[in-house]
């Protein structure tokens, strides 16, 4: 995953210059994104099940929130003008992240921060507030979707 989101950012870093993405860097974006998102919510996955577990392991969720917070970091690079439904291609997201990059950005931001307090709170946290933070990046999720997301 992580050397397909190197491609993409790459191929668009070369593309976006005066002419925009090609096509091809625009399916490499798009499908970039769509398997982070997997990982995405493989991880949110992951930690429903340590939450319900009622004995967390604490390293699987400090990996989780770890991988969350880098996701966020990376994301916006995988949204460049002209890979949303304007191209033709199927996509989940709707045009409000190009209409509004700020806003796109601030779930990102939002996103990094609750799985940074994850991942801090997974090194000596009481466990038992565990759902609480969950809660945090969940509640990034649901924001971004219900924005950004077209279902």
């Amino acid at each position: 995953m992580r050397r397909m989101m190197l491609l993409a950012m790459t191929a668009l870093a070369g593309g976006c210059a005066d002419t925009g993405p090609t096509p091809a860097e625009i399916d490499a974006a798009i499908g970039a994104r769509q398997a982070m998102m997997a990982e995405m919510q493989a991880a949110m996955v992951s930690l429903g099940t340590q939450i319900t577990s009622g004995q967390p392991e604490m390293l699987v969720v400090g990996a989780q929130a770890r991988m969350l917070r880098d996701q966020a970091r990376a994301r916006t690079a995988l949204f460049p003008a002209g890979s949303g439904p304007v191209s033709g291609r199927t996509t989940l997201v709707n045009d409000q992240v190009w209409a509004d990059p700020a806003g796109f950005s601030r779930h990102a931001a939002a996103l990094d921060k609750a799985a940074s307090a994850l991942a801090q709170f997974s090194e000596g946290g009481d466990p038992s507030r565990l759902m609480q933070h969950a809660m945090a990046v969940d509640a990034t999720c649901v924001a971004c979707h219900k924005a950004d997301r077209t279902e």
